[in-house]
C-alpha cells in the first residue's frame, strides 16, 4: 500500500522509489537470514530452558546485524552512483537525471531505515522464536495502519507533501516497531513463554 501511495505522486517518484528499494534488497536480505537464525536459536535455547543463552544469541545476532547494516548504510551514502549504475547501464535507459537525483536522496533514507531494521528484524525474530508471536503480529499490524499507511495517505492525498516526507514517515514507522520490540524484549515476558508443555510425571 505504501508503494501504491508513492505511485500517486507520479511516475518519476515511483521509478526512483523502486530503484532505491531494489538497491536496499542488498542490505536487507542478509539481515533477514540473521533474523531467521536468531529465531531458531532462541527457540532452541528456550526449549532447553536456557534463557541466558537465548539472550546471548540475540545480542550476538544484533551486533552482527548492526555491524552489517552500518557498513551497508555507509555505502548507500558514499557511493550511490555505483549502486544505481545497473539502472543506467546498457539499454536500460530507465533512469533520467531527475530520477537519479531522487533515488540518490532516497538512499540516505534507506541507510537510516536499514540500521533501524537491523533491530526490528533481530528482535522480532527473537520474540517469534520464543513464542511471542501474537505481540509481533499485533505490533506490525497496528503500526502498519496507524504509523505508515494512514500518515502516508494524509501526507500525499491531503497535505500534498513530497516523496521524502513519505519516506520520513516510513522511518518513523520502523522506529515505532523497534521501540516496541526493545521494550518487549527488555521486559522479559518472552522468557516465561512455553510453546511445548512439559510432561508431568
Amino acid at each position: 500500500i505504501f508503494i501504491l501511495l508513492i505511485g500517486r505522486l507520479g511516475k518519476v517518484e515511483l521509478v526512483a522509489s523502486n530503484m532505491a528499494q531494489q538497491v536496499n534488497m542488498l542490505g536487507i536480505l542478509p539481515m533477514v537470514g540473521i533474523g531467521f537464525a536468531t529465531s531458531i536459536l532462541v527457540g532452541r535455547f528456550q526449549g532447553a530452558g536456557r534463557s541466558d543463552l537465548a539472550t546471548r544469541a540475540v545480542f550476538s545476532a544484533g551486533s552482527l546485524a548492526l555491524a552489517y547494516s552500518i557498513t551497508a548504510a555507509i555505502l548507500y551514502v558514499a557511493i550511490p552512483s555505483a549502486l544505481l549504475a545497473p539502472f543506467t547501464a546498457g539499454k536500460a535507459e530507465v533512469a533520467t537525471t531527475e530520477i537519479l537525483v531522487l533515488a540518490t536522496g532516497l538512499l540516505f533514507f534507506m541507510a537510516v531505515a536499514l540500521i533501524i531494521d537491523s533491530l526490528t528484524i533481530v528482535l522480532g525474530g527473537a520474540l517469534k522464536g520464543a513464542g511471542d508471536t501474537r505481540f509481533v503480529m499485533i505490533t506490525n499490524a497496528l503500526t502498519s495502519v496507524f504509523c505508515l499507511v494512514l500518515p502516508t495517505w494524509l501526507a500525499i492525498e491531503v497535505f500534498d507533501r513530497s516523496l521524502f516526507t513519505a519516506y520520513s514517515i516510513m522511518i518513523d514507522n520502523l522506529g515505532s516497531i523497534a521501540t516496541a520490540f526493545i521494550i518487549r524484549f527488555r521486559g522479559g515476558r518472552w522468557k516465561s513463554i512455553r510453546v511445548i508443555e512439559e510432561e508431568k510425571g
